[in-house]
């Protein structure tokens, strides 16, 4: 599917939205790059080590002792948090770095100890970027770090751009959240959450487009298949959108019933594979590395003996929270130290309210639709701070720790999608001509047109030029078939007497 998507992308021209991504992402991603200190993004400094592992074929972390490992020490020094400064390059660092070589402070002996234990994908291009000018080419060591970062850009917009292009409606949408300031940083920075927020946006676009298609085969199969494989090499606070091809698309809408048994068991397997095996396999040594006297079984047996309180403590969070958690989801750069201009975010916020109002989703999107996509985006959040919950916080505790805006930049699609193209206009008048928001049919040219029907232009002209409405194909569909006419709504045309 990606390639058949790629050999259309030749014969079909760049939209408006698409130029725009490629103008902003470049203009503000590149620039980026450099202005952003190294060790600035979040958890950069596990996320570089993790990197150089990965440029050695290492794929399980901390799996190479410190002497097969030879971290270069000039990377750890180099860091914006061990210098101690204020966000800003100064000429001092370039003397001191631009043209150092990987060995030329020495390695790091003792053993290292990463919390970046996420699937070797999300750090793949930057891995293979550092082997190929790193140990191969033996570049100096900022120009690769630079480098690494720009492999992390360029794969963001890889994702972002296919994703584009998949989506049915609410692309303008999709650009404004995956250009947002917190996105960008992501996208500029060493970190997994570049790929995996490509990830997220991908597989909302896919199955949105695939649950347009008017019957699920197994071209669709694959098509999902894919996305679902995609989707469980991503941060796993993004699992739970799996469901949204299953709520979006009904079983009965599958041309076999045995497509639909093999993609719940092929997500399954999968999901046994990718999520619960490689957690298994990469977080056998990862006890020492939880914070905060975070004990993973006892916070589960915690949480299964007071159900209620953790409830309890979910909404509490979400009340005293919430506001600082839709703040850092915009900016929240070099671990709040410094974040972008207000003016950034207001400018942010209000190209948001521009394409949420302007957007026309309001024809493609029926309420069943808009509830999938917030219960979708209810078991994200909800998957973010459980996992944070368990993990990151003492057992026990009455508040969750960790927790940031960053991790919500795709599911946030989900949310705006669904309060996209909502007015508070009251319904035209049944008999006003026109009033069919869909594309012209009979019934709308007749001011006949019955509330709650959907419509499109069918081929079945009658002889009086009369056209006869047919059901939207895809998830849009209602569940009770639309009648070929209406008796005593449509004229005769055996009956000219009647026209």
């Amino acid at each position: 599917m990606l390639l058949s998507t790629q050999a259309g992308a030749k014969t079909t021209p760049m939209t408006r939205v698409e130029i725009a991504l490629l103008l902003i992402l470049l203009l503000f991603g590149i620039p980026m790059l450099v202005l952003i200190p190294p060790g600035a993004g979040y958890d950069e400094e596990d996320h570089l080590v993790r990197v150089w592992e990965l440029s050695a074929f290492s794929f399980i972390p901390g799996q190479m002792p410190p002497r097969e490992l030879n971290y270069p020490t000039l990377f750890r020094d180099f860091a914006y948090r061990q210098q101690g400064t204020t966000g800003v390059i100064t000429s001092d660092f370039w003397q001191a770095y631009a043209r150092a070589a990987l060995n030329e402070y020495g390695f790091v002996h003792r053993e290292i100890n990463t919390k970046s234990v996420y699937s070797p994908a999300l750090l793949l291009p930057q891995g293979i970027t550092m082997y190929l000018l790193g140990r191969r080419a033996d570049l100096p060591a900022l120009p690769v770090f630079y480098a690494c970062r720009l492999a992390g850009l360029l794969s963001y917009l890889i994702l972002i751009w296919l994703a584009i292009r998949w989506m049915p409606f609410g692309k303008w949408i999709l650009l404004i959240l995956a250009v947002s300031p917190m996105a960008l940083f992501q996208a500029a920075t060493l970190t997994p959450d570049a790929i995996s927020n490509g990830i997220g946006f991908l597989f909302i676009a896919g199955c949105l487009k695939t649950s347009e298609s008017r019957q699920i085969g197994w071209k669709e199969f694959g098509i999902l298949v894919l996305l679902i494989f995609l989707l469980f090499q991503a941060k796993l606070n993004l699992i739970p959108l799996f469901l949204l091809p299953f709520l979006l698309v009904p079983a009965g809408r599958f041309a076999q019933k045995r497509i639909y048994v093999f993609l719940l068991i092929t997500t399954v397997l999968l999901f046994l594979i990718e999520v619960v095996g490689w957690n298994l396999i990469a977080t056998a040594q990862a006890d020492p590395l939880l914070a905060n006297d975070a004990n993973l079984a006892d916070q589960l047996r915690y949480i299964a003996s007071h159900p209620f309180a953790f409830l309890g403590i979910l909404f509490r969070d979400f009340l005293t929270n919430g506001p600082a958690y839709f703040w850092s989801w915009i900016n929240g750069y070099g671990y709040y130290y410094w974040t972008p201009p207000t003016l950034v975010s207001l400018l942010f916020l209000l190209g948001l309210v521009l394409v949420l109002w302007n957007e026309s989703t309001r024809e493609h999107l029926n309420p069943k639709v808009r509830v999938i996509l917030i219960l979708v985006f209810a078991a994200g959040y909800a998957a973010t701070i459980l996992s944070l919950y368990l993990t990151f916080t003492a057992v026990g505790s009455d508040e969750v720790l960790g927790v940031q805006g960053r991790y919500f930049v795709p599911l946030a699609l989900l949310l705006f999608l669904a309060l996209s193209g909502l007015t508070w206009e009251s319904s035209p008048p049944v008999s006003q001509r026109g009033s069919c928001p869909c594309k012209p049919c009979a019934a709308a040219q007749h001011g006949r047109h019955r509330p709650g029907l959907s419509c499109a232009v069918r081929d079945d002209i009658l002889s009086d030029g009369v056209v006869l409405p047919a059901p939207v194909p895809g998830f849009l569909e209602r569940d009770t078939p639309l009648p070929s006419s209406f008796p005593g709504d449509f004229p005769d045309p055996g009956n000219p007497g009647q026209l």
